[in-house]
């Protein structure tokens, strides 16, 4: 008999917007969780139709001593959906690495090594 295995305690959120997203990974911060054990997707849905709408999704690797908190800040920063790994990789397709910030397709890593790589893109 296999016993089943106990998934990894990562919480992942979707966000309206970048505004969002990125004020819930200064949240994570504000609760000591380095850029490390954080990931961010930006990308086309590739659940909507034609892939147009933008999806910002974002991953925490945390002890689960502080999802709840963390939960709470999502909704604070208007979180649209939040769950486990699966189950928002079976809603939302792909899902960031917790330590990888991926933008359409080019992948960086969230910690130190680049510390100025983010960039705030603008709007066309």
């Amino acid at each position: 008999m296999t016993t089943p295995k106990k998934e990894a305690p990562v919480l992942v959120a979707t966000f309206p917007g970048e505004t969002q997203l990125w004020e819930a990974v200064r949240a994570l911060e504000e609760h000591k969780i380095g850029r490390d054990f954080i990931g961010v997707l930006i990308n086309e849905n590739e659940h909507e139709p034609n892939g147009h709408k933008e999806v910002h999704l974002l991953s925490a690797l945390a002890p689960r001593r502080l999802h709840e908190e963390i939960r709470n800040d999502f909704v604070r920063f208007e979180a649209t959906d939040i769950g486990n790994p699966r189950e928002m990789a079976a809603r939302h397709g792909a899902i960031p690495h917790p330590g990888a910030f991926e933008d359409h397709g080019m992948k960086l890593p969230m910690g130190l090594e680049f510390p100025n790589a983010r960039r705030k893109r603008r709007k066309e």
